[in-house]
C-alpha cells in the first residue's frame, strides 16, 4: 500500500460510465512500481453528482450538486451524509490540513460581489461525532471595497464568458497548519487554519496548477507542484519552488513533460493533446506523476482496438551543492490498463503530507 509522509493512504479517483465515481487504494509494490488496487475502496453511482473529492484521515469526503457531501469512511466503509456547505461551489477543490480539518474551495469566481463563502472549512468532530462546518473561519479577502465599488457600475450578467472566469483559484498547498492559496489577478493569501485568520503574501501567484506540497526533506521552503508552460496544458511539468512569506516565488527546477525518450525510457508514452497530469506525494523527496493514455488491446483482420489507461511515472528529487535540486526517474514508468466501461482520467486523491 502506497503511504505518504504521514502513513496516511493514497488513493486514486476514476469514473466507470456504468457505475459512477469509483475511488481505488493504490499499492507501492516496490520503490520502482505503483498500480491501483484491484478492488475499489468506494463506489457511488451518478445520480450523486460528485464534483470534488477529499481524504482527510481516515474519511474521505465528496461533494455532490456543489453544496452537500457525503462522507465515507475507509475503516468502517460506512457512508454516511455530512454537513451542508455553507455557500454553493460551482467549480469545488479541497484541501486536507492535518487529520482533522479540509480547506473547502471554489475556483471559479465569477465576480466579488459573488465571492461569499468561497472558501470554507470542514472540521471533524472531537470524539468520532462525525463532521461541521468550521464557522470560525473568515471571508477570505481576495477581493476589497473598490471592487466591489467598480461592479456596482456594471451589471453582473453584463459580464462575457471570459470575464466571468478572469478570477481563479489557480493553485494551493499547506505549509504545517497555515494554507497557502492563489488567485488569478488577485495574488497569493495564506490562512492561519489554527487562528483562524488570513494574511496577503503578495500580488503575485503562484506559478502552479492545482494542489502543490511543501517537501520538507529539500528544505524548509520547497514547494513542488505541476505548472503549466506559457502554450497550454499540453506542456504541463513538475516544478520546484522556494516559497518564503512575503516574497515571490523562485523557481528551483523544472522537469518536462512529456518524457518519451529521457533517461533511455524509449516506451514512456507521452499525454495526449489536452491530458491533464496528476501528482502525488510519496515520501522522502519522492513523487509520482500520472496521465491519461490509450494503448493497444488487439487487432482484428488489420484494425486496431484501443483502450484506456494510466501511466505511472516514479520521480525523485535530490539536493545538489550551490541549493540545486536534480530529479531522477524511479524504474521505468507502469501501465494500468482499465476495464471496458472506464473514463480513464484518473487522478490522485491523498491526505495531509
Amino acid at each position: 500500500m502506497a503511504e505518504t509522509t504521514n502513513g496516511s493512504q493514497l488513493f486514486l479517483v476514476e469514473r466507470d460510465w456504468s457505475h459512477g465515481d469509483v475511488i481505488y487504494s493504490i499499492r507501492l509494490q516496490s520503490s520502482t512500481s505503483v498500480a491501483p488496487s484491484v478492488h475499489p475502496v468506494a463506489r457511488w453511482s451518478w445520480e450523486h453528482k460528485f464534483s470534488a473529492f477529499a481524504v482527510c484521515g481516515s474519511s474521505i469526503i465528496g461533494i455532490i450538486d456543489g453544496q452537500d457531501t457525503i462522507i465515507h469512511d475507509t475503516v468502517t466503509h460506512a457512508s454516511t451524509p455530512g454537513p451542508r456547505l455553507r455557500g454553493f461551489k460551482r467549480e469545488p477543490a479541497m484541501l486536507p490540513v492535518g487529520d482533522d480539518m479540509v480547506i473547502v474551495m471554489d475556483t471559479i469566481l465569477r465576480s466579488a460581489s459573488s465571492a461569499a463563502f468561497c472558501v470554507e472549512a470542514l472540521r471533524r468532530v472531537p470524539g468520532g461525532g462525525g463532521w461541521r462546518t468550521d464557522d470560525s473561519i473568515p471571508e477570505a479577502p481576495f477581493f476589497t471595497e473598490d471592487d466591489l465599488l467598480d461592479e456596482e457600475e456594471e451589471e453582473e450578467d453584463d459580464l462575457d464568458e471570459d470575464d466571468a472566469c478572469r478570477y481563479c483559484i489557480s493553485a494551493y498547498f499547506t505549509m504545517g497548519t497555515r494554507a497557502w492559496i492563489s488567485v488569478s489577478d488577485r495574488g497569493t493569501f495564506s490562512l492561519d487554519t489554527e487562528r483562524g485568520a488570513w494574511r496577503m503574501e503578495g500580488s503575485w501567484e503562484l506559478p502552479l496548477q492545482g494542489r502543490a506540497f511543501f517537501v520538507q526533506e529539500l528544505g524548509s521552503s520547497v514547494v513542488i507542484g505541476l505548472g503549466v508552460a506559457g502554450d497550454g496544458i499540453n506542456h504541463q511539468h513538475v516544478c520546484a519552488l522556494d516559497v518564503v512569506e512575503a516574497q515571490p516565488p523562485v523557481v528551483r527546477h523544472v522537469c518536462q513533460f512529456p518524457t518519451a525518450g529521457r533517461s533511455g525510457h524509449d516506451d514512456v508514452v507521452p499525454p495526449p493533446p489536452g491530458a491533464v497530469l496528476s501528482l502525488a506525494y510519496l515520501s522522502d523527496a519522492r513523487f509520482c506523476v500520472s496521465w491519461p493514455i490509450f494503448v493497444e488491446l488487439s487487432k482484428v483482420r488489420g484494425t486496431s482496438f484501443k483502450g484506456k489507461a494510466t501511466s505511472f511515472t516514479l520521480l525523485e528529487f535530490k539536493c545538489l551543492p550551490r541549493d540545486k535540486l536534480q530529479v531522477v526517474d524511479r524504474g521505468k514508468p507502469q501501465v494500468h490498463v482499465w476495464p471496458l466501461g472506464h473514463c480513464g482520467n484518473a487522478y490522485f486523491l491523498q491526505p495531509a503530507v
